[in-house]
């Protein structure tokens, strides 16, 4: 319903573009600003980013728009899946 507001309101619209720019430059900094995790090229924080971003959406897209489907638990490990995958540490 947001979205539809957004579209027809400047004030809404603004905010719609602005906010996903805001929480993409913060992802950026910070995946840019972690040490490498592995040998070999570092991975671009803009794509990690954008991946992120999709990963998330994509979780509570699914969270809200079937509520009960996926237990709270399925919603964690998933993101916990991908973070782990991002960010694999030297401790396994």
């Amino acid at each position: 319903m947001y979205v539809a507001f957004a579209a027809t309101s400047p004030v809404l619209a603004a905010v719609q573009r602005e906010t996903p720019a805001a929480i993409q430059a913060g992802l950026r900094q910070t995946l840019g600003a972690l040490p490498a995790p592995r040998p070999g090229p570092r991975p671009d924080p803009e794509i990690g980013a954008r991946l992120l971003s999709a990963v998330t959406d994509g979780l509570a897209f699914d969270a809200v728009s079937a509520p009960g489907s996926l237990a709270r638990a399925d919603l964690e490990t998933a993101l916990e899946t991908y973070l782990d995958r991002l960010l694999p540490s030297d401790q396994d």
